[in-house]
């Protein structure tokens, strides 16, 4: 279901817009380059072109030896950066240092997501930042955003707007304000 309904706070998004893995296969399946998707962990779905993760021990595993760092990790369904993290390093098995340089262990985070995000979480690859940013944003990517509106067969800018990370902040979202 790919719509936006307009709801009593403005538009609301629904399915496929709301949907990470849903929304990723649509993005591939037109051709446009995204970031990899390493893997999803939650409950069963259909078959993906990349693991699912359906228990805590999976998801340790994973973490501990296939995942391929850094690597973005977010909710499945949501917005506004809410549950996002980035995971920098693994100096051993068993742990993880987050963006923020917070060391983790693996086991704990598993069990985080499952706790936290029972519907799904997924992983994908980490874009770094042009080196250029790195003094203004630290490790962190801002991004871009542009608004269009398609009229009369015509495509025309609405707005458009730059998200910059906060101090020590993991991802660029207002959760990490």
């Amino acid at each position: 279901k790919m719509s936006a309904q307009m709801g009593t706070k403005g538009f609301r998004f629904t399915g496929v817009f709301l949907d990470k893995v849903l929304f990723d296969l649509v993005l591939r399946s037109f051709g446009f380059r995204i970031p990899r998707m390493q893997a999803y962990a939650g409950p069963g779905r259909g078959p993906l072109p990349y693991p699912v993760l359906q228990t805590r021990e999976e998801l340790k595993r994973f973490l501990d030896h296939d995942a391929e760092l850094p690597i973005f990790g977010k909710p499945f369904a949501g917005s506004m950066s809410l549950g996002a993290v980035s995971i920098v390093a693994r100096p051993e098995v068993g742990r993880l240092i987050l963006g923020d340089g917070r060391d983790v262990s693996s086991a704990r985070f598993a069990e985080e997501v499952f706790h936290h995000y029972s519907s799904g979480y997924v992983f994908q690859d980490m874009l770094e930042p042009d080196p250029l940013t790195v003094p203004i944003t630290g490790p962190v990517l801002a991004n871009c955003r542009i608004v269009t509106l398609r009229l009369g067969g015509r495509i025309k800018v609405l707005y458009g707007g730059a998200k910059w990370p906060g101090k020590g902040a993991m991802v660029d979202g207002s959760a990490s304000l």
